[in-house]
Parts: C-alpha cells; structure tokens; sequence
C-alpha cells in the first residue's frame, strides 16, 4: 500500500511539473509586458531586483533614493500582482521573479544606477 502511495505522489509531481512548464510558456509573454509596462527605468530595475526581504531604507541607500519612493514602487507593483508581501516581513515586499528570468536586462545590483534625477522621480 505505501508504495502505491508512493507512486501515485510521484505521477502527481510529474503531471504538476508538465503544467509548470506549459504554464510558464504560454503565459511569459503576457508578465513580460505587464513588467515592461510597469518598470521602466534603471532605478525601478534595481528597486526591483533588490527587493528580496530587503527594507526600503536599505534599497533606497543602495539606490540613492528616498525610501518612500521604494515603497510607493512596491506598492504599485504589488497591485499589479508583481510582488508579494515578504514571508517573515508584514512590511516588505518580494519580486516574484527575476527580471533575467523575463529577458529584461537590469543593471548590476552592486552598482549605483547611472540616472539624472528626472528618472528618479518618475
């Protein structure tokens, strides 16, 4: 009996993985434009890329913004179904995917970006 369980729980895996992939396939077209539309700039990129569980005065440090604009970001993306709300953090926010993942290239995180102030107020 456990090993007809066990068998059962491996084609469900198996199936579950198919899905994913189809899943991701047809639908990486439309979330790539949804990013595009919404993440245009290198600062947006980089407080993009950053926020993994990050703070906001962490990413804005890293950036050279206010941490304000960090969280008026993760707010807009968040309702865009672009990020989630981190986990262990009820005040932080997660991508949900990486931007390489989409094709959209990012400036390298360890670097400031290279705006005027124009983008960063954008």
């Amino acid at each position: 009996m456990p090993e007809e369980n066990l068998d059962q729980q491996k084609e469900i895996i198996e199936l579950l993985q198919e899905l994913l992939k189809w899943i991701k396939a047809s639908t990486r077209p439309i979330i790539k434009k949804l990013f595009e539309d919404n993440i245009k700039t290198d600062v947006e990129k980089l407080v993009y890329e950053l926020s993994d569980g990050k703070s906001s005065p962490i990413i804005a440090s890293i950036v050279g913004i206010d941490p304000s604009t960090v969280r008026d970001y993760w707010g807009k993306w968040a309702n865009a179904g672009m990020m989630e709300v981190c986990p262990n953090y009820k005040r932080r926010y997660c991508k949900l995917f990486s931007l390489s993942e989409l094709g959209i290239e990012a400036p390298d995180t360890k670097q400031e970006p290279q705006s005027d102030e124009d983008e960063i107020n954008e």
